[in-house]
């Protein structure tokens, strides 16, 4: 069986296009699973900063409660020139968890996330019957470019987090230290 010059060529044309569509289409399940991690990351902070919103919420309820019960029993008893510094103390702590909560609602507030694929695109190219090759590479892009702004998201969600565990530490010494010092106020 004689092959012509042109019909090899054209079946190697074709085996490389295959190749690079075999290729792309890889390259587009590796893009698609970086961009659902980076999803699952997302979502996971969300959960944890969530939870830190909610715990700072009772932990300033039950804290401001007491600190209105304590400062009233002060101004009751006449003490409460003597401990001033009980009440710096609590404020310190109050302020730290507000602001802390401040950053965890900011950096739940937060949102840059871009979702991939975009649906109306998809529609057009099945009505204007577009190419498999061509939508695989869009798709490449795409993801790629998704997928960097929303690793930045979470970059600036953990970076802004940072700070709200910060002064939530401070919160956590501060109200530490009111107890011990209410404590040793109490005893002696």
């Amino acid at each position: 069986m004689n092959i012509r010059k042109e019909d090899y060529e054209l079946n190697q044309n074709e085996d490389v296009e295959r190749i690079i569509f075999n290729r792309d289409k890889f390259l587009l399940e590796m893009s698609m699973h970086v961009y659902d991690e980076s999803e699952k990351t997302f979502e996971n902070l969300d959960l944890k900063i969530s939870t830190m919103i909610a715990s700072l919420g009772t932990l300033m309820t039950i804290q401001g409660s007491i600190f209105i019960y304590l400062l009233t029993e002060f101004i009751r008893n006449n003490s409460i020139y003597i401990n001033i510094s009980l009440v710096i103390v609590m404020l310190i702590s109050l302020l730290s968890y507000t602001y802390s909560m401040k950053k965890f609602i900011e950096a739940y507030f937060f949102r840059g996330y871009e979702t991939v694929p975009n649906p109306e695109e998809l529609l057009n190219y099945a009505k204007e019957n577009i190419d498999e090759h061509f939508i695989v590479s869009e798709l490449l892009a795409t993801f790629k470019e998704s997928t960097l702004i929303n690793v930045e998201s979470n970059q600036n969600k953990v970076k802004t987090s940072k700070i709200g565990f910060k002064y939530f530490k401070i919160g956590g010494i501060s109200t530490i230290g009111f107890i011990i010092y209410y404590v040793i106020l109490i005893l002696f």
